[in-house]
């Protein structure tokens, strides 16, 4: 998965520096999995594997808007911690066929897959995006109701 997204990054900004969407792209698809107090360790591994690669800051996105849209609608507080974890699962999406959130009771993970799917699919009927914004088909399995090769 790393390759295949850091050549889509590749084709989006051709003349990018390639250690910088290294970069990015490792960041992008590794930081999810990770609990919270591992982040710093990883954050410094990067600055070894990369060092002197600074990332320009991230310019309001049509993604994000839409979250933040889509949480006020739904009666939600816009948590910017919060919606950095949702676009790190649309992330995830991108780069998977399929993808788990897990997490502690009332964390948040049905509401977020819930305002993600929302705002992917105005995002799509507005003609937003290069086709990464798509109706989404939602399909959640109780993975204990199921043995493991049924899985």
């Amino acid at each position: 998965p790393i390759s295949r997204a850091a050549g889509a990054f590749k084709r989006i900004d051709p003349e990018g520096s390639e250690e910088a969407i290294l970069y990015r792209t490792m960041q992008d698809l590794i930081m999810p999995k990770l609990v919270y107090l591992d982040l710093p360790l990883f954050r410094a591994l990067l600055g070894d594997l990369f060092p002197g690669v600074e990332l320009p800051e991230e310019t309001e996105s049509d993604l994000k808007s839409m979250l933040e849209r889509k949480c006020r609608e739904m009666g939600l507080q816009v948590v910017d911690d919060w919606i950095t974890k949702i676009i790190q699962i649309f992330d995830c999406k991108v780069a998977r066929h399929g993808n788990m959130i897990v997490g502690r009771t009332g964390a948040g993970k049905s509401a977020a897959w819930k305002v993600l799917k929302a705002a992917m699919e105005q995002l799509c009927e507005d003609g937003k995006g290069e086709g990464e914004f798509q109706k989404v088909e939602v399909y959640t399995i109780n993975p204990l109701a199921l043995s493991n090769d049924e899985i």
